[in-house]
């Protein structure tokens, strides 16, 4: 059975989402190594890193208003009291019983997209990681364009560690999302939903016992 659970804006958001992302890691990490480039080079990567930038924190400002004013918000950020044994059974499932063929615990369904743990990933992810990483981006931005209050901070050292380090959490993020999104129904169902916005939900038969005569 097909359900319609991912809309198109949603599915824009998402596509543009990882170019921008896949280029700001990029960049960001050859600028990590800018005693390979030569001063023109560099200043090529930092002017690409920075444009990237704005588009990212445009694409996020479209993802959140968009979520808060449909209400599709609610997917990030409503937990049930059962959370940790919601969370214990989804990683018992990931981790055992996808490789026997068992069925998920928490399938996707229009009252619920996510399951527990991709729920409280895309939560931190959406609402903490990328708001400090879009945070720490623009505090150094402004320390590329020379603006002294900004350049004068004494947490510069902090922001920029912050700043890195938040990014290798979004791309070990990256790199999980990347492997869970082949764990469907087929190897590219996942995939095929982030196309077409139809979500392939396995029908789990119920075995109903005869009544005693």
């Amino acid at each position: 059975m097909k359900i319609y659970l991912i809309t198109l804006p949603e599915r824009i958001w998402h596509w543009l989402n990882a170019l921008f992302f896949i280029l700001l890691a990029v960049t960001g990490i050859l600028m990590h190594y800018s005693e390979n480039f030569d001063s023109l080079s560099l200043a090529s990567l930092v002017k690409v890193h920075n444009i990237t930038s704005m588009l990212f924190l445009l694409n996020f400002l479209f993802w959140f208003i968009y979520e808060v004013t449909t209400g599709r918000i609610k997917y990030y950020i409503r937990f049930t009291k059962a959370l940790p044994v919601e969370l214990f059974n989804q990683a018992r499932y990931y981790l055992f019983g996808i490789f026997n063929k068992g069925h998920s615990p928490y399938p996707a369904s229009k009252e619920r997209k996510f399951n527990p743990l991709q729920q409280v990933s895309y939560f931190f992810l959406m609402l903490f990681i990328l708001p400090v990483q879009i945070v720490s981006g623009v505090v150094l931005y402004g320390i590329t364009k020379d603006i002294e209050w900004i350049s004068n901070l004494s947490a510069f050292k902090s922001i920029a560690v912050i700043h890195t380090l938040f990014s290798f959490l979004a791309v070990t993020f990256l790199i999980v999302h990347l492997y869970l999104s082949t764990t469907g129904k087929k190897l590219t169902s996942l995939l095929e939903s982030m196309i077409t916005g139809y979500h392939t939900v396995e029908s789990q038969t119920v075995k109903k016992r005869s009544p005693k005569k």
